[in-house]
């Protein structure tokens, strides 16, 4: 009957729980929690963001569009059978912060660029020569454009936003 009584003992021992622990634990716990309440409410909380104005607006003015004019001469065009001079200006679209660059690429690469213009309007036929809208050459034209004046390695997106072919005049040259 004693080892009745120590066994019942022992296995009564492993199947209570361990309070001692459960509430050093807790008060542990609760320290830990009300020290970090405690900081948070002493340092005040997240500091106050405000936007600076001026950086706001500097920042949208980059990012408004600009007409830069690129090309302005007369070009012929044979394709009819006729000759024909197109008397051309050609603007482009870009964002101000690329307006600096645009203007240095265009000076140095002038020639090229009225090459370019030259041999699309050249070669173009004459229906898209005389499309309202005249969709075909602006896209030619852009093509050719964004090789001359590149990327924005930032957004991956071409220089030139969209070209704008403000006069293109047509003159029969042989009479």
């Amino acid at each position: 009957m004693a080892e009745n009584t120590e066994n019942q003992a022992s296995t009564s021992g492993k199947k209570k729980l361990p309070i001692k622990t459960i509430v050093i634990l807790a008060v542990v716990l609760l320290t830990e929690v009300g020290t970090a309440a405690l900081v948070y409410y002493l340092a005040g909380g997240p500091a106050k963001v405000q936007a600076d104005d001026e950086a706001v607006r500097k920042l949208l003015m980059m990012e408004q569009d600009v007409e830069e004019l690129v090309v302005a001469d007369k070009f012929p065009n044979k394709r009819s059978g006729r000759t024909y001079i197109y008397d051309t200006e050609i603007y482009i679209v870009v964002k101000q912060k690329f307006k600096e660059k645009v203007e240095d690429l265009k000076e140095r690469k002038a020639a090229q660029i009225i090459s370019d213009v030259r041999e699309i309007i050249s070669s173009s036929e004459p229906s898209q020569l005389n499309e309202p809208t005249l969709a075909t050459l602006e896209s030619r034209i852009k093509a050719a454009l964004d090789n001359r004046f590149g990327r924005d390695e930032q957004e991956d997106k071409p220089i030139v936003e969209r070209v704008i072919i403000s006069k293109l005049i047509p003159f029969r040259a042989d009479l």
